[in-house]
């Protein structure tokens, strides 16, 4: 076994394993059995070295240049193994080591310069050749990573954007990748940022608009002239046709009272007009489902019925006495309740137009005003009904629940004074009362007072705040509420004629003082909100003087 001995007898080893692992030639026997012989592979001079060049780096590999070799101890291998073949092995081991080879060759060549000067050990050759083989087991196992990048995992060729030498083209544009995303996430997150500021910006301003209020004062926005002859006496608004009506005598020689119809959206006066009475008109009321159904009555003792569409009286009732008053019953939308001059209270059912129900007074006291008092399980008279105000008398008539037709609990209200008019907000559950100055009150009082829950013990309504007016008052004068509307409306505010001074007054039940003063030239007999209507964020009131509509911004 001479010819295994020798001091670079490791080479040997490495090709015969290389060899074994590839399939390409048969290994000897000799050799599988014991790779720890020694032999002497190599002559006493060191073999030059080929250097083999590669696309990707470069390898140093140690190639003798003769073999000596005994015949009997490796048979045909010792006189048919070819420089040539181990010259192709020893490339095909080159291309395994694309980038590490430099490390490797050094090793080899290295180790075999210094076993021809000294002879290395056993133990240094076998560790040598241990972490050779282990290297190239490792680089056949990674084959496939070795041809792939690392990076976007694309295939690696000698040209284009994935050249094999670092891989710096893909590492930059990994970079270029990431970088560009990081700077789309900014400037989305900038216009994110941007955005939310100018909400911010915009949210402030409607608060501010919304509690800081109007910029401009109240005032006088504008007055209608309606007629010359002084005739005009009470008003009507229905919000959801914005539709605002009022009474007058005709210009004409016609001797009739008729009712004019504004358009407040257009602050328009219609040139049409509907001859309902041969009398003054006391009252008028809207119906609460059908927003074109007036009903009107007068002195003349009739119950009209009009349709708004048509501008024509559809049905009319008369009764035995002058009519002062007209509501609907609470959520029966079929029966009317109107109030006579005696009085006297009659029930009519509108389908039919029959009185089918009266109660009558032997008193010369007026039922002044009706007021619809709708249902509510939260509050007193929970049934609903109306709320009747006689000029000596303030109560309210709940429906009953039983067999009866349409029956009626009066319940008299805590309050005593010498009435001129009534009004009632469902929405804050507040009941305007005005009374003339008489006995020990020597001025107009405006009491504000609301109605008790439901099952609540004491009494069923409980005065708020009282406002004073002045100590002259010739007429009925009908004053209003004018519901809140949220903001800075959100106070319920309360509109009065003071006939001693000459305006109308303006007071806020919150803070429970005067807040406006209009000065008016001619008496406003009716007040009436305008709901849902603003100008310059202030709500409408309109007032009605004898020949005219005057439209107030508060």
């Amino acid at each position: 076994m001479n010819i295994l001995n020798g001091n670079n007898s490791y080479i040997f080893y490495i090709l015969i394993i290389v060899i074994y692992h590839y399939d390409l030639v048969d290994v000897p026997v000799i050799v599988a059995a014991d790779l720890r012989i020694p032999s002497q592979v190599f002559a006493s001079n060191p073999p030059p070295q080929n250097q083999v060049n590669d696309v990707s780096d470069k390898v140093i590999i140690a190639i003798p240049k003769t073999l000596t070799s005994n015949p009997n101890a490796c048979g045909k291998y010792s006189n048919n193994f070819k420089i040539e073949k181990i010259y192709r092995i020893f490339r095909r081991i080159s291309k395994l080591f694309p980038t590490p080879t430099s490390r490797i060759s050094y090793r080899i060549s290295n180790s075999a310069a210094s076993s021809s000067k000294t002879s290395s050990t056993r133990s240094t050759a076998n560790c040598t050749l241990e972490g050779i083989v282990t290297i190239i087991q490792t680089k056949n196992d990674k084959s496939d990573e070795a041809s792939s990048c690392t990076i976007c995992l694309d295939s690696l060729t000698s040209a284009g954007s994935h050249k094999p030498v670092l891989e710096i083209t893909a590492l930059k544009r990994k970079l270029e990748e990431e970088n560009h995303a990081k700077h789309l996430i900014q400037l989305e997150a900038e216009q994110y940022k941007l955005k939310a500021e100018m909400l911010n910006t915009e949210l402030k301003r409607l608060k501010s608009l919304y509690y800081g209020g109007p910029t401009e004062p109240a005032a006088i926005q504008r007055t209608i002239t309606i007629c010359k002859n002084q005739s005009c006496r009470v008003m009507a608004y229905n919000k959801n046709n914005r539709m605002l009506v009022m009474s007058q005598q005709s210009d004409t020689t016609f001797n009739s009272y008729m009712i004019r119809t504004i358009n407040v959206k257009l602050m328009k006066l219609s040139k049409e007009y509907i001859c309902a009475h041969k009398k003054p008109i006391r009252d008028m009321v809207f119906h609460p489902l059908h927003d074109n159904l007036l009903t009107s009555v007068g002195l003349n003792s009739q119950i009209s019925l009009a349709d708004l569409r048509i501008n024509t009286v559809t049905s009319s009732i008369s009764v035995s006495e002058p009519l002062w008053s007209c509501c609907w019953a609470g959520d029966n939308t079929h029966v009317l309740v109107v109030g006579g001059q005696m009085e006297s209270v009659y029930y009519i059912d509108r389908r039919f137009m029959l009185v089918f129900n009266s109660e009558h007074q032997i008193q010369k006291v007026g039922c002044i005003s009706f007021n619809l008092l709708p249902p509510s399980p939260s509050r007193s008279f929970k049934n609903g009904g109306f709320l009747k105000t006689r000029m000596d008398h303030l109560s309210v008539l709940e429906e009953t629940l039983d067999d009866n037709y349409y029956t009626y609990k009066e319940t008299e209200l805590p309050l005593a004074g010498l009435w001129s008019s009534t009004s009632y907000d469902c929405q804050s559950n507040l009941v305007l009362t005005s009374a003339r100055p008489y006995g020990p009150f020597k001025t107009d009082r405006h009491i504000e007072s609301k109605f008790a829950d439901f099952g609540a013990k004491g009494p069923v309504s409980t005065e708020v705040t009282t406002f004073y007016g002045g100590d002259k008052s010739t007429q009925l004068y009908r004053s209003c509420l004018v519901p809140s509307s949220g903001g800075f409306n959100n106070d319920s505010l309360v509109c009065c004629y003071d006939e001693g001074s000459s305006t109308i007054k303006v007071h806020n039940i919150n803070k429970k003082k005067t807040i406006h003063n209009f000065k008016v030239t001619d008496n406003i007999l009716d007040l009436c909100p305008l709901p849902d209507l603003t100008i310059q964020d202030r709500r409408i009131v309109a007032g009605l003087s004898k020949n005219g509509v005057s439209i107030f911004s508060v």
